[in-house]
């Protein structure tokens, strides 16, 4: 609303090197905003992070971020999203439906200097350069089930998080909802070529 209100008439979304279901979710998500003018609600917040998140969301460069602020340097890559957590060794207990074909990975607590919760847009939040987290390696797994249960896991240790990097589900919606976009207009052009 407030760059509205500012005169902005055009977003550039950043979506280099990102698959096309990234440009699909995003841009739904501000075409909806934009169109409605309203906030997204949290349904499209969990989408967004689930296609892509680097520990939260931010307010960009406009209020004056530093660089060291838009970025949680210890793992700069996709950081997926908290499905379950490893209640005992061996089991886990899932907050989200699993599809056979997620991509998902246990994630252990973090070793030392923990981050508060990653959301950069907060003023008070710890300076990502100021902590060096040490963080063990993901461990990729496979596993199915229903939100609510307790599933076994022999990989698991109690208090790992267990991360969906990518939802099967969110990637075939996104497929289905851009199929029918193939716009294409005539053009008419002239071209002159002269050797040299």
């Amino acid at each position: 609303d407030e760059l509205a209100d500012a005169g902005v008439a055009s977003l550039k979304i950043e979506g280099r090197l990102k698959r096309p279901e990234y440009v699909s979710t995003v841009v739904r998500a501000y075409r909806a905003a934009l169109d409605h003018a309203i906030a997204p609600d949290e349904s499209t917040i969990q989408s967004l992070r689930q296609m892509f998140n680097r520990g939260g969301f931010t307010e960009g460069y406009l209020p004056g971020v530093s660089d060291t602020r838009l970025i949680y340097s210890a793992r700069p890559n996709h950081l997926g999203v908290e499905v379950g957590k490893c209640v005992q060794s061996g089991k886990i207990r899932l907050s989200a439906n699993l599809d056979p074909a997620d991509a998902l990975a246990l994630r252990a607590p973090a070793m030392r200097n923990p981050l508060p919760k990653a959301d950069f847009s907060n003023e008070n939040a710890t300076n990502s350069s100021d902590c060096m987290e040490t963080l063990a390696p993901d461990r990729t797994i496979k596993l199915t089930g229903r939100a609510g249960e307790t599933v076994a896991c022999s990989e698991a240790r109690k208090g790992d998080a267990l991360i969906r990097l990518v939802s099967e589900a969110q990637m075939r919606s996104a497929r289905e909802y851009c199929a029918a976009e193939h716009r294409a207009a005539d053009v008419n052009a002239r071209l002159i070529v002269r050797v040299g």
